[in-house]
């Protein structure tokens, strides 16, 4: 049995720069000047070598799927998984406790917009 973590994570305003409003034709301008916001790196890096699972999660349309890919590539972010056309609504995670136990197997971690993961700790 494996005994590490299933992280999820979004990727505009949480690992990248995020403006309030876009649409498709600011994208390229947008990501332009994206750099991974203070932390990003090196907590998804440290998290992934202790072996965790990476699963980034955007409201992006999949039209742009193979750019996200490039563009997270590109700023080495590191990752598993990318999961497109999220939405912009709140995000719930279900998950079961586990058979005769009543521990908790699924957290949330709120993050404040364009701050970065510098004082995250899992």
């Amino acid at each position: 049995m494996n005994n590490f973590s299933t992280l999820f994570s979004d990727v505009d305003g949480t690992l990248l720069y995020s403006l309030e409003k876009w649409s498709l034709k600011d994208i390229e301008k947008i990501v332009h000047a994206n750099a991974p916001l203070p932390g990003v790196i090196d907590k998804l890096t440290d998290w992934r070598n202790r072996g965790n699972l990476i699963v980034l999660t955007t409201a992006r349309p999949h039209i742009l799927k193979s750019f996200t890919e490039n563009e997270l590539k590109r700023l080495k972010i590191p990752f598993d998984y990318l999961m497109m056309g999220m939405g912009t609504g709140d995000r719930k995670i279900m998950n079961n406790y586990g058979i005769n136990s009543t521990i908790p197997t699924a957290y949330a971690i709120n993050v404040a917009a364009n701050k970065g993961l510098e004082d995250i700790t899992i």
